[in-house]
């Protein structure tokens, strides 16, 4: 877990988010930081927390990305903690099987051997999210080459090679979790942006946005080469804010020319010509009445929260 300074208040906010009395949340994080399953185990004896409680609360924590691969593994070696429920396993295998399914446009069902797969891993304590970053860090290795292509499946991707795999997919995605908010936010106001500031609406789905329609909640898992550009931006210098504005006035820009919708997506406006059209945003910007500079940025960060 590694606590600091940030993850404390992080934790004790959790805390008093889910309405967790007698510090069980924050007592039970910092007993697992100390990597000792005694220590855990007499956390959990001394403050009485149920197999139920000791669920909800590492729920909270892996959601929050609190937790590591050997935390997890940490806690489900103790006795008496039932780390996975059956119905917990069976949503967390509908949920890795969905997603690989949504970015290679397949209809894959839950089989019992690829169940099998999943939930064996799930129990040595990797988490949806390393299943998540195996599924797109492959995709994106794999799918435009014809020879490999055919093992983007749960038969191949979590097979013996699964922990091999997610070591790989840790180092490829250090520097996006690195700016892991920033890059779900950018992708959330791109979205809203194009579907409010295309200037001519009737036209607005002529374009190929292919992702858009990928999953419900897209931002949480999009594609891994649009996630690595615009870490790429950020690590450069530029700002969540210069990628936001640069996105805003670029979609305003190209829609008013019906040649240029097929060029109205993210990782076009964030190709190697982004620095000049940062530029270029500015300047609009600095010859915009003062009173509506940044307007819809501003709404935006709210927003973004929420």
């Amino acid at each position: 877990m590694n606590l600091n300074g940030p993850k404390i208040q992080k934790i004790s906010d959790l805390q008093f988010k889910h309405s967790i009395e007698n510090n069980k949340l924050f007592l039970l994080a910092l007993s697992i930081d100390t990597g000792k399953a005694t220590v855990v185990k007499s956390i959990i004896e001394e403050l009485k927390i149920n197999p139920e409680e000791v669920t909800l609360i590492v729920d909270i924590l892996s959601k929050e990305n609190l937790l590591s691969k050997n935390d997890l593994k940490l806690i489900s070696k103790l006795s008496g903690t039932k780390l996975l429920e059956k119905e917990d396993l069976d949503h967390m295998v509908e949920e890795v099987i969905s997603h690989l399914n949504a970015i290679t446009h397949t209809k894959r069902r839950v089989t019992e051997q690829r169940k099998s797969l999943i939930v064996r891993w799930l129990k040595k304590g990797y988490s949806i999210e390393d299943f998540i970053s195996v599924n797109l860090l492959f995709y994106y290795k794999w799918h435009k080459n014809p020879d490999m292509e055919q093992y983007i499946r749960p038969e191949t991707l979590y097979n013996n090679k699964f922990e091999i795999r997610v070591e790989e997919a840790q180092k490829e995605f250090e520097l996006i979790n690195k700016y892991k908010e920033e890059i779900y936010d950018i992708c959330k106001t791109y979205n809203y942006f194009f579907e409010n500031l295309i200037v001519t609406p009737s036209l607005k789905y002529k374009t190929e946005i292919e992702f858009l329609d990928s999953t419900k909640d897209f931002c949480k898992y999009m594609p891994f080469d649009l996630q690595q550009r615009i870490a790429f931006w950020l690590n450069k210098g530029f700002s969540k804010e210069d990628i936001m504005i640069t996105i805003e006035k670029t979609i305003i820009q190209w829609s008013q020319k019906v040649e240029l919708y097929p060029h109205i997506n993210l990782m076009k406006i964030l190709d190697r010509k982004f620095p000049e059209r940062v530029s270029v945003a500015k300047k609009i910007i600095e010859k915009e009445p003062e009173q509506f500079r940044n307007k819809n940025i501003t709404s935006l960060e709210e927003w973004a929260k929420e």
